[in-house]
């Protein structure tokens, strides 16, 4: 088992462009986890980061990908084509997270509630053409996930594109809940849909009539679209873009930080920030310290950073590689199973394990 090492300065690079979600949650966002988890990711390791905290997002992108399959003509609407794909789907994502997180002891990415109801979804709606017939699409290659980007600004992939008399349709997959506590469709939704049609209509020059999401049970959702927003949307992406750089380029990213428990929970760089927020209420914790001793083969005396000596245990099952050489190393436990506030911890199947260099 090898321990995932974590650069000793992480180097921060400027961006260039944004996509149309990332901007939508930045603007309440912490950017600052936005350019530290880019810049991990430019290492091209990704055990970097931290796991998915739950596999929810990993079947929302499963299902989206069955979705596109169907749609764009890869994938048979049958239930067997369908459940051969998610089987396959299911075990690359699962043999991904066991490859970039060795010590995590239980990997489960199945749902088999979700495949039969994505199935079902496929069956009902999928099976009627959903493509509007018609004209050709100019400028558009490929109607299913078409790239757009508009240098310096923003770029991503549109789900899909349908045309008819003239004029083009949006639509956007989405796997999670569409509306919020107060039955609207969701802001970042429509602030997205929007975005790609501003795109589409400046790059490629043609006129976006509908904006449609459909959600994970097939339902075709009509959005809203606001033309008369697209310059004060493309000078506030210009203004976010400018305000990231500036932080970067004088030294202070961290300045961009906005720790809350809402924005610390799942976030991927939470284990490396110096702003994060966690409750030393919650069972799991984030624990960083040097080695002082190891004390067997199960179990290792670290010191934190506030001089508190904690025993770390139950790590005997991971057959650590060099175990024995782990002494005045500097290690970082995420997701420790507390026993006893700064004294006992232990590794549970939900620990991952860090050396910063």
């Amino acid at each position: 088992m090898i321990i995932a090492k974590i650069p000793s300065k992480i180097e921060i690079s400027s961006i260039s462009e944004l996509s149309p979600s990332k901007y939508t949650w930045l603007k309440d966002g912490c950017a600052y986890s936005f350019v530290l988890e880019s810049a991990l990711r430019s290492y091209g390791r990704p055990s970097l980061l931290m796991p998915p905290a739950t596999t929810k997002n990993v079947i929302g992108t499963i299902i989206h990908k069955i979705f596109q399959l169907v749609y764009s003509g890869h994938l048979s609407a049958t239930e067997e084509a369908i459940t051969a794909k998610w089987k396959e789907l299911c075990d690359f994502h699962r043999n991904e997270i066991r490859e970039a997180f060795p010590t995590l002891g239980n990997v489960q990415v199945v749902d088999y509630d979700k495949m039969y109801e994505t199935i079902d979804v496929v069956l009902d709606t999928f099976q009627e053409s959903h493509t509007v017939p018609g004209g050709d699409y100019v400028g558009i290659r490929n109607p299913n996930e078409h790239y757009i980007k508009l240098d310096g600004l923003i770029r991503g992939s549109i789900d899909r594109i349908r045309y008819a008399s003239g004029a083009y349709e949006i639509v956007d997959y989405k796997t999670g809940k569409v509306y919020d506590d107060n039955g609207d469709i969701k802001k970042d939704y429509i602030d997205q849909l929007n975005l790609y049609a501003y795109m589409l209509e400046e790059k490629e020059g043609v006129t976006v009539s509908k904006l449609t999401i459909i959600d994970h049970l097939g339902n075709e959702i009509d959005a809203p679209y606001d033309r008369n927003a697209k310059n004060n949307v493309f000078n506030s992406i210009k203004c976010l873009i400018s305000e990231i750089n500036n932080a970067i380029a004088s030294g202070a990213p961290t300045t961009l930080a906005k720790p809350s428990e809402q924005n610390c929970c799942f976030c991927p760089c939470l284990h490396l920030c110096e702003k994060r927020i966690c409750s030393s209420n919650d069972t799991f914790q984030i624990l960083e310290g040097k080695v002082m001793k190891v004390l067997n083969n199960d179990q290792l005396l670290i010191m934190d950073d506030d001089g508190n000596q904690i025993i770390i245990a139950k790590l005997n099952p991971l057959n650590l590689d060099g175990f024995d050489s782990l002494e005045n190393k500097t290690l970082i436990f995420v997701n420790l199973l507390k026993i006893q506030d700064n004294v006992l911890y232990n590794r549970c199947d939900k620990t991952v394990i860090y050396e910063r260099l």
